[in-house]
C-alpha cells in the first residue's frame, strides 16, 4: 500500500466534496483534526447549548495506521454522518448507529461505492508510529497463544508462568517491533487477551524477534517492576 499523508487541508477539501455530493450541500464545517489513536479511526464530537442547539462540532481522523486515501475518506464520511444527524437534531433507534445512521450510510455505499459500516477493523495494517512490543506466547492445544504485554509487567507474566507450569506449556517472551502483525493488540497488564496461531506462523514471528527474554529462564532482565 503506497503510504498516504493525510493533512487537515485534505481533510477540507474533502469534506466539502462529499458535502456537495451526499449532503446538498448542508452540512456546516466542522474543526477538522488529524490525530494518532490505535483504537478509533475516527471520531465526532459537539457542544450545544442550554437549548440543546449544537454549536460546535469537530470531526478528528486517525493517521496511527497506514491506510489507503479511500479508508481515510470512508472514515470522513463516516463521521460526516454522524454530524448530519446531530446537526438536524434526527432521532435514532440507537445512541451513535442506528438505523438513520445505516439507511444513510447504505445510501451513500450505493451512490459512491464506498464500505461505510460500524466499525472498519485494523487487524494486520502496519502502523504509522515506530514502536516495540513485548510479546508473550505460550502452547495451547497444538497452537501458540500470542499477546502483548505491558514492558514493566515482564516480571508479572514470568511469575504466572512458573506458578503455573502446567497450564503455561513452553512460555516465551521477546521483543519485536513487528507493527504491522501486532499495532491493534490490546497490551496486556494482567489478563491473556490475544490470539491463536499456527506453529509455522508463530515461528515466523520468532524469527522477526529484536530480543528474546524468556524462553523458560530468564534470559535479559526487561523491566521486571511487577
Amino acid at each position: 500500500m503506497n503510504e498516504f499523508n493525510l493533512t487537515t487541508t485534505y481533510l477540507e477539501q474533502k469534506f466539502n466534496e462529499f458535502n456537495s455530493a451526499y449532503f446538498k450541500g448542508e452540512l456546516k464545517m466542522p474543526t477538522l483534526v488529524v490525530f494518532k489513536s490505535k483504537s478509533l479511526n475516527g471520531q465526532f464530537s459537539w457542544k450545544h447549548n442550554l437549548k440543546g442547539e449544537m454549536i460546535k462540532s469537530v470531526i478528528r481522523i486517525s493517521n496511527y495506521y497506514k491506510r489507503s486515501e479511500f479508508d481515510f475518506c470512508n472514515t470522513l464520511i463516516h463521521e460526516m454522518i454522524h454530524l448530519y444527524i446531530r446537526q438536524n437534531n434526527i432521532k435514532d433507534t440507537r445512541p451513535h448507529h442506528g438505523r438513520v445512521f445505516y439507511s444513510i450510510a447504505d445510501r451513500i455505499n450505493k451512490e459512491g461505492g464506498w464500505n461505510i459500516q460500524r466499525c472498519n477493523p485494523n487487524r494486520g495494517i502496519e502502523s504509522n508510529v515506530k514502536q516495540d512490543f513485548v510479546v508473550a506466547s505460550f502452547e495451547q492445544n497444538g497452537k501458540r497463544f500470542v499477546f502483548v504485554i505491558n514492558k514493566k509487567k515482564v516480571g508479572y507474566y514470568i511469575n504466572c508462568f512458573n506458578r503455573y507450569a502446567s497450564y503455561y506449556i513452553n512460555p516465551i517472551i521477546f521483543k519485536t517491533n513487528n507493527t504491522k502483525e501486532f499495532s491493534n493488540y490490546c497490551v496486556c497488564r494482567s489478563r491473556v487477551r490475544g490470539y491463536y496461531k499456527t506453529i509455522d506462523e508463530f515461528n515466523k514471528l520468532l524469527e522477526e524477534k529484536t530480543e528474546l527474554i524468556y524462553n523458560g529462564e530468564i534470559l535479559s532482565v526487561y523491566n521486571r517492576a511487577g
